[in-house]
């Protein structure tokens, strides 16, 4: 995870595009995925129910400003959405969607 300013994050990996602002993060139940903040303090990395709302607890452990891990809960339902946000900065956000 790295940012574009303090608009954006942007992510590598499979699948992704590098030069995407806040991109659309598909996730699958019962996988654990890892994110790799390289942005550490300047742009803490937190998984939220809504833009601006609660941090999302079940599933999550690690750094906000390093490495997050988030197992996806089998008992959430496919199409839930939560958000991915900056702690210091709202517009970067995006959504994080369960498959």
């Amino acid at each position: 995870v790295t940012s574009n300013g303090a608009s954006a994050y942007r992510f590598t990996g499979s699948g992704v595009n590098t030069t995407t602002d806040n991109p659309t993060i598909y996730v699958y139940r019962g996988f654990t995925y890892r994110f790799n903040n390289e942005t550490g303090s300047a742009h803490p990395f937190e998984i939220r129910q809504t833009s601006g709302g609660s941090a999302v607890t079940a599933g999550v452990s690690g750094n906000i400003e390093g490495v997050l891990f988030y197992t996806i809960p089998m008992s959430l339902a496919a199409g839930t959405t939560y958000v991915y946000q900056c702690t210091l900065h709202a517009a970067m956000v995006g959504n994080l969607v369960v498959v």
